[in-house]
């Protein structure tokens, strides 16, 4: 998985292929964002004056790559050979301290900037974000937007460009507790998503009801959770008519995991209960045909 370092400065001596930015939308213009922004030891100002005349406008997920030359003499500090700034649409524009044109959502913008940007430098080795980030709820959507967007799946033939290798997010508040936790949460987070999203993209004649319990219990049991699998016969000897009814439609018998995690002195009950039907024979049937390459997502449910 892609590797997250956070950083408190923007060293111009930091070693990384690309540096990111971002830019609003703004008037048909796009202007940098700086407020809440490690940027200290970068002249921005011909970066700035340059930009309006590429025809990128700041949109959201707009994003144009250009060569650190374009810093001028700023550029012999600046180790990275290019520069990726990211469109975030109307709204944080730089010094403005108005969020209105976002409403309630400044970190999904800032976690789709994020996340756009890494996709976008799939086969690079490390990037240094320059987004705002001197915000905890920033912090989390700048790392959490980039860890996700890096996902790529390995199970894919050909294989797929390989994920941004290195992300380094430049923040104050780097060398506090609570970025530390914010880092732990973004890598958890990103590692749960990149599993859901293996899970769905395996095809289902690799992922059968079996190989797809094998691995619900290799997870239960690295993360020190307790796991209950329930096989066919267990399944009739307790009423579960529905489970062993679809799973009459295939050669592959059907399974139900129960993962539970049990605290000292829980303070409430939560259940979350997922679809998990790997290959739909009967409803593939009755789609039209547009329809019948999604159903192998038909167990998406069971995987998050």
């Amino acid at each position: 998985m892609t590797i997250l370092e956070l950083t408190t400065s923007c060293d111009p001596r930091l070693n990384v292929d690309v540096l990111v930015l971002a830019a609003a939308h703004i008037d048909q213009t796009p202007v940098l964002l700086t407020d809440g922004v490690v940027n200290q030891g970068l002249d921005l100002t011909a970066l700035a004056t340059a930009l309006p005349t590429t025809g990128f406008t700041g949109e959201l997920d707009a994003v144009i790559r250009v060569p650190s030359s374009v810093l001028g003499s700023d550029a012999r500090a600046v180790r990275a050979d290019s520069l990726l700034i990211v469109g975030t649409g109307p709204g944080l524009a730089a010094g403005s301290g108005d969020d209105t044109a976002l409403g309630a959502d400044r970190a999904g913008v800032l976690r789709r900037a994020a996340g756009c940007a890494a996709r976008e430098l799939a086969g690079m080795n490390s990037a240094a974000f320059l987004l705002p980030a001197d915000d905890l709820d920033d912090l989390r959507a700048v790392t959490e937007g980039a860890l996700v967007g890096a996902y790529a799946w390995s199970g894919r033939v050909p294989a797929p460009t390989a994920p941004l290798g290195r992300v380094v997010v430049a923040t104050a508040l780097a060398d506090s507790v609570e970025a530390s936790a914010a880092e732990a949460r973004a890598i958890a987070l990103a590692e749960a998503t990149a599993l859901a999203r293996d899970l769905v993209n395996e095809p289902p004649n690799r992922l059968t009801p079996q190989t797809f319990t094998q691995r619900a219990r290799a997870v239960a049991d690295d993360a020190g959770l307790d796991i209950e699998i329930l096989d066919e016969a267990l399944l009739r000897e307790q009423g579960f008519g529905g489970i062993v009814g679809v799973g009459q439609g295939s050669v592959h018998p059907p399974f139900l995991v129960r993962v539970s995690w049990v605290p000292e002195n829980p303070a409430q009950r939560i259940a979350l209960i997922g679809k998990g039907i790997t290959f739909d024979s009967g409803g593939l049937s009755l789609k039209p045909p547009a329809s019948m390459p999604e159903m192998k997502s038909d167990m998406a449910g069971a995987a998050t």
